[in-house]
């Protein structure tokens, strides 16, 4: 049975009348401590800071670009409901993205409960001394990086959760005469297995930053991990407001763009992807 609150006045009413429920964006690294032991601690990551709210101090912090070939692939990954032990392996480092469902990463030290929008990074040749539980309709993004891929930058700040039990947006920006346009992109999670990836970007969206109509010089597959990302487009579907495990793959190279604004303190990884790719063309497998 929870602990009864006993406070009383002013303030106490004013918390039970107008909740705010604030978790925190989990980022988790899974490593090995002095006697070889999985155990997890906070993971920071790479974030760029843009906005209007960003300082001249997080512009001065902006980290420096991944080395040269630091990231392999992306491996969309559909999880049977259950559990097993680790992923990565001996000379790799996976770094994982919940889009739906959850991970529950539980050693002899601790437990962490990872939702949609959450990052584990699981460090290579980790003892099989820990154990990876997920439930049923759990779907995952797993990055594969080589060891010369380090996680610097910060630890994401604490944000507001999405709504529960909302479903998972997955969509595809992509150009038709010139003018782009959105539709599903529910064939992520078919089985075509690891996609060669050409780099990976963390970026900070600070409150209220939108941006001009633009291109994008690169294909990029686009996961929220906190806050909302709205994008906007001159055709089909114009607006979507993407939140926490929603993923969008983003083909506007040419013609009119879009336009990008944020809701809140706004973070995504952006994974970029050679022009040929799985989810366009046979030929772009790598």
């Amino acid at each position: 049975m929870p602990p009864r609150d006993t406070r009383t006045g002013p303030a106490a009413r004013a918390e039970n009348h107008h909740p705010k429920v604030i978790i925190v964006m989990k980022s988790v690294r899974l490593s090995a401590d002095g006697t070889g032991r999985s155990r997890p601690e906070s993971l920071p990551l790479p974030f760029v800071a843009t906005g209007p709210a960003a300082t001249a101090a997080d512009r001065a912090a902006t980290p420096e670009p991944d080395p040269a070939g630091s990231v392999v692939a992306v491996h969309p990954l559909a999880l049977p409901a259950g559990h097993g032990e680790m992923w990565a392996g001996e000379d790799t480092r996976q770094l994982t993205f919940v889009v739906s469902g959850g991970i529950e990463v539980e050693t002899s030290q601790a437990r962490v409960q990872l939702g949609p929008g959450d990052v584990l990074l699981l460090d290579a040749g980790l003892r099989a001394d820990h154990r990876l539980t997920h439930p049923e309709g759990s779907r995952v993004l797993r990055v594969e990086l080589l060891p010369s891929w380090r996680p610097t930058g910060v630890v994401p700040p604490p944000v507001e959760p999405p709504a529960p039990d909302r479903r998972t947006t997955l969509r595809e920006m992509y150009v038709a005469e010139d003018v782009a346009h959105f539709r599903a992109f529910d064939r992520l999670f078919d089985d075509a297995g690891p996609q060669r990836l050409d780099g990976l970007k963390f970026i900070a969206f600070s409150p209220g930053h939108a941006g001009d109509w633009h291109t994008d010089a690169t294909v990029n597959l686009v996961c929220v991990a906190s806050g909302t990302l709205e994008l906007e487009v001159g055709g089909d579907d114009a607006v979507q407001r993407l939140v926490p495990g929603d993923v969008c793959l983003v083909q506007d190279q040419y013609g009119q763009g879009h336009l990008l604004r944020a809701h809140g303190e706004t973070r995504i990884l952006a994974l970029t992807l050679p022009d040929l790719h799985h989810w366009n063309s046979t030929e772009g497998r790598g």
